[in-house]
């Protein structure tokens, strides 16, 4: 029965530990949001703390542990395999654990030496020395726990043949050199390593602690310090070993250093003195070791573990502490003995800023601490706990590494207290919880032991109650009210438990999420009728508070839609724009709403197939001549004679879907004044005839007609006579849509592209499409396909690019959207390569001739030892076709049994001819049709409507065209060239001169024929 009382007692202490760090308002880090506490194990209990910085416009996280100093909780300091092995946190706790002891709280130790491991300052385990410092703070502990702070400056002597020699490289510490007082002479033991680790030639000393003596005390008067030691057979603070020497070597490096010996060392070239007493050290000779502080707390450390940074010095700011800011860890001491093991995240925008020395200095100060230090910190800083109800330690912060850091040392504290089975406390789940008014949360109990373990489980008859703003029911149900903080206690019997609430009225805050994709929306567009489920979420100075429905007040602007109080919108049946607004306390979103119909493309005719069938009045098939064709490379001709009743027609079967109300198509026209009419079926197979425009015109126009209600098929096009001359003629057609209001569409995507670190990232938008298929977009390098990951929902394209080299290159990306409109977007990487030309120096052709060298496209003119390009001169036609055939990087060999139909084929370059005829079966080159047959004029030069010609057939169609009325000469470009020059115009791969002409019937230049071409990638 004592013993439990005992044990609630200490569950009192625990929870009044949790109560008494409940205000957290921090001149030092700024404005407190929330905190959280949790009991850990006796005297011990987590806290966690989110501060908002004004300075940063950010958050700061806090994180530490309150210790009451008691017997069954016990700090324990910790490192790897040796004091130079670095090992993370958890690795260290799993050794803890391996060996019985339970972690109930974790965090990194001292600084150290990134190349050795080696920890700067004083470790203590276990009362034995394992690595000393004779200049850094240090923290301590002792058996019972109780903790202090202060500078070991300890003195460590070795005597030999009864003259005592000071060990000023320290214990276990990577052997230097010291040129002044006595030398560097190092003492190293096996805590140290296998070896000694040296890397240059000295003197070690080899002996082993013996049994005489151990236990006994040396009078003050018999040693050198003047302090009364004690003998033993390890390294203590305010003892004595007695050794025997083993051995004395000069070794070149690195010694072994034996099970159970020490090694004392010293540096070939340091003092010759003290050298020369190692060496006359002989085998069996005595040797003591005395390790002794001024501060006499030092000896009772069972524990101890050395700091940088002094941080509070009997409530004073220490000196010199760092003003980086960072995250942080250290330990400080409050003047009723509690001890607080302390972290705070840093480097990690959104989570937590840091904080400079100075600022955890006055945060411990305010905790109560009177002594502290500070340990390191930034990518080192790790806090572990066991929570009751976890086996093993869990790291709970969140290193600015992404991941733990392997460190020189750690500071635990430990129990091998077991269950008990005996309820000594209550756990509340959640532990806590920050939430929006209108959010509830539910708090449950359920039993610890009087060892702090998890039981199975609930307390019975749990009254719950609450001291701040809230509706707390008595099954522990808390309704959040206003904006405040609030402690829920559970108490059954004389046991208790307790959670935080911090709630929050006005968010900073508010964003509106798709539930379907769960992405964040900057605005809403959808399609007349769509629905999309939303939600909402609030952000109060970076912290996400918990929230529901009933947690916002949604509206809409009537014209745009309605939605319903769970965030269900539903858009209008019509095109239109307004706003979606959401509410939260005296904070509301406003959200853009675009309401728009769609076009979805029905037949592009860019198969292989029309999908229209020919008829005995109707001849269908595909067009890929390229002046008859509007979008892409292909349209659909129909030939037709219409019969004796005046009608003819031509048969498709072509599915609409739901939802479509309106057909779209490019028609052009023969004068004949015929009418066109679009025929659907039904269900049922009944023919319905829409009429889609009468063809009293000869150029391309766009029709859009309604689709008859009911409509299920395209099922045909009917032509019916029109009272004219013509009763027969050829229109074509192409790019047929459907869409589910009278919407048409003539402007191209937009691409823009961005290139980091051999990433290429483009994005692609349309102002009607949303969401295009890969199938539409198409990346080149240096006018070589790529693939690509693409995502239509965010109309992003992403691409790893090839090593660039010293070369330029070129990167395009296109996209074509449902109406055939076809954009664009070009990124140029720069290179530096040499010049390849002799005769273009200084030349403004130069960078678009070497691009072309580089890329194979065209080679130059061997003169004497150099290599030319000639751009001054006009290009002949042949030049021009096998340059152009390379740009488009066509296979040649694939076309080498084309026939070439040319009057004048034999008089075209044998170096030319694979390139003419891949360009002619491409339907690109076309050559001039004389009285005396078709001529290619190979050897003839190419003017500038001729080459513009040429390219722009390489492109197909569907690219904006730019108007030319501004030249001067406009009017001497020929019909033929017309739609090519305005649409190279509108890309700007082809300008004007300064004199405003843009000289369509001029010859080109090789110089004008290189920037053509690098600009068309």
């Amino acid at each position: 029965m004592r013993h439990w009382k005992k044990r609630l007692f200490a569950a009192g202490v625990c929870l009044s530990l949790l109560t008494g760090q409940a205000a957290l308002a921090s001149d030092a880090l700024g404005h407190d949001l929330h905190t959280a506490s949790r009991p850990l194990s006796e005297g011990a209990a987590l806290h966690t703390g989110w501060f908002w910085s004004d300075t940063y416009s950010d958050l700061r996280t806090e994180r530490y542990v309150t210790y009451l100093p008691n017997e069954a909780v016990t700090p324990t300091v910790a490192y790897g395999d040796n004091v130079l092995q670095r090992a993370t946190l958890t690795a260290m706790a799993q050794k803890l654990e391996a060996a019985g002891k339970r972690v109930v709280e974790g965090s990194n130790g001292d600084f150290y030496v990134l190349t050795t491991g080696q920890p700067l300052g004083l470790v203590v385990t276990g009362g034995i020395l394992r690595s000393s410092s004779s200049y850094h703070s240090a923290v301590g502990f002792r058996a019972d726990g109780t903790a202090f702070v202060g500078t070991p400056n300890l003195q460590i002597t070795a005597t030999l043949f009864g003259m005592p020699v000071t060990v000023f490289g320290g214990v276990n510490k990577v052997r230097q050199i010291r040129s002044v007082d006595g030398g560097g002479l190092t003492l190293l033991t096996e805590d140290f390593g296998e070896s000694t680790q040296n890397t240059s030639p000295g003197v070690d000393v080899i002996l082993h602690p013996v049994e005489e003596g151990v236990g006994e005390t040396v009078p003050a008067e018999e040693n050198p310090s003047g302090q009364v030691l004690t003998v033993s057979k390890e390294l203590r603070i305010g003892g004595r070993v007695n050794c025997v020497v083993d051995y004395v070597t000069e070794a070149a490096g690195a010694n072994p250093i034996p099970e159970g010996s020490f090694v004392l060392t010293m540096n070939g070239q340091d003092d010759e003195g003290t050298l020369n007493m190692l060496r006359a050290l002989q085998t069996g000779d005595e040797v003591t070791i005395d390790v002794t502080s001024a501060d006499a707390r030092w000896n009772e450390a069972t524990e101890a573990l050395g700091a940088m940074y002094r941080l509070l010095d009997n409530g004073q700011l220490g000196p010199n502490l760092s003003a980086e800011r960072t995250a942080r860890t250290a330990v400080g001491v409050k003047a009723d003995g509690t001890v607080i093991f302390y972290t705070i995240d840093g480097k990690q925008p959104g989570l937590s800023v840091g904080a400079t020395c100075t600022q955890v200095a006055m945060r411990l100060l305010e905790l109560g601490c009177v002594e502290a230090v500070g340990l390191d910190g930034g990518g080192s800083t790790t806090l572990g706990v066991t929570a009751p109800t976890q086996s093993a330690m869990t790291v709970v912060n969140s290193p600015s590494d992404g991941a733990e850091r392997k460190n020189s040392t750690a500071l635990f504290l430990t129990t091998e207290l077991k269950p008990t089975g005996e309820p000594g406390a209550l756990w509340l789940t959640p532990g806590d919880a920050l939430l929006l008014s209108g959010m509830d949360a539910a708090f449950s109990a359920a039993y610890l032991d009087t060892a702090w373990y998890a039981m199975e489980g609930t307390p019975r008859e749990a009254v719950y109650t609450a001291d701040g703003p809230g509706v707390l029911t008595a099954d522990g149900h808390f309704a959040a009210g206003a904006a405040g903080s609030t402690t829920i206690t559970a108490t059954s019997g004389a046991l208790t438990g307790q959670a935080n609430v911090t709630t929050v009225a006005t968010p900073d805050r508010i964003q509106v999420i798709n539930e379907a994709t769960g992405g964040v929306l900057g605005a809403i567009s959808l399609e007349p009728g769509e629905t999309i489920s939303l939600t909402a979420s609030a952000l109060w100075r970076g912290l996400t508070p918990l929230s529901r429905d009933e947690c916002y007040t949604w509206e809409c602007d009537p014209e745009v839609g309605s939605v319903t109080a769970d965030g269900l919108f539903t858009a209008a049946g019509k095109s239109a724009s307004g706003e979606l607004r959401v509410t939260a306390g005296e904070r509301t979103a406003v959200l853009p709403v675009n309401v728009a119909g769609h076009i979805l493309p029905l037949i592009d005719f860019e198969g292989e197939e029309s999908r229209f069938t020919s008829t005995d009045t109707v001849t269908a098939a595909l067009e890929t001549d390229l002046a008859q064709v509007r979008t892409g490379r292909r349209s659909l001709r129909l030939d037709y004679v219409l019969d004796a009743t005046g009608s003819a027609g031509v048969d498709t079967e072509l599915t609409l879907s739901a939802g479509e109300n309106h057909l779209g198509l490019w028609v052009k026209g023969d004068g004949s004044g015929s009418a066109l009419f679009a025929a659907f079926t039904d269900d049922s197979g009944e023919e319905l005839l829409a009429p889609v425009c009468t063809l009293d015109f000869t150029d391309w126009e766009h029709m859009l007609t309604p689709i008859p209600e009911g409509a299920r098929k395209l099922s045909g096009l009917r032509l019916i006579y029109g009272g004219g001359e013509k009763a027969a003629g050829t229109v074509w057609l192409d790019q047929l849509t459907t869409a589910n209001e009278a919407l048409e569409d003539f402007t191209a995507p937009t691409v823009s592209l961005t290139v980091q670190g051999g990433k290429l990232t483009a994005s692609v938008s349309d102002n009607v499409d949303r969401g295009l298929s890969k199938a539409n977009i198409k990346l080149t390098y240096d006018g070589w396909g790529m693939d690509f990951q693409w995502n239509a929902a965010s109309g992003t394209l992403t691409a790893t690019l090839p090593e660039a080299g010293e070369a330029t290159h070129r990167i395009t990306v296109t996209a074509v959207d449902a109406s055939g409109n076809v954009g664009q977007g070009t990124r140029e990487l720069l290179g530096d390569s040499p010049d390849p030309f002799g005769d273009m120096s200084d030349h403004w052709a130069l960078p678009y001739a070497k691009y072309l060298y580089q890329q194979g496209i065209t080679t130059g003119v061997p003169v004497g030892e150099e290599t030319w390009y000639n751009p001054g001169e006009n290009i002949t036609r042949a030049e021009f076709f096998t340059m152009a055939a390379r740009w488009m990087r066509l296979d040649l060999g694939e076309y080498e049994d084309v026939e070439l139909p040319f009057v004048d084929a034999a008089q075209i370059p044998e170096w030319a001819v694979p390139a003419v005829k891949a360009m002619y079966a491409e339907d690109i080159v076309k050559g001039s049709l004389e009285q005396t047959g078709l001529y290619a004029y190979p050897n003839a030069t190419i003017n500038r409507a001729e080459a513009m010609t040429i390219l722009g057939r390489t492109q197909g169609k569907g690219r904006a065209e730019a108007e030319v009325d501004g030249f001067t000469d406009a009017a001497l470009i020929p019909d033929w060239a017309l739609s090519y020059v305005k649409t190279l115009v509108g890309q700007k791969v082809v300008g004007g001169y300064e004199d405003g002409t843009l000289r369509p019937l001029a010859f080109m230049t090789r110089g004008e024929v290189a920037k053509v071409l690098r600009t068309l990638w």
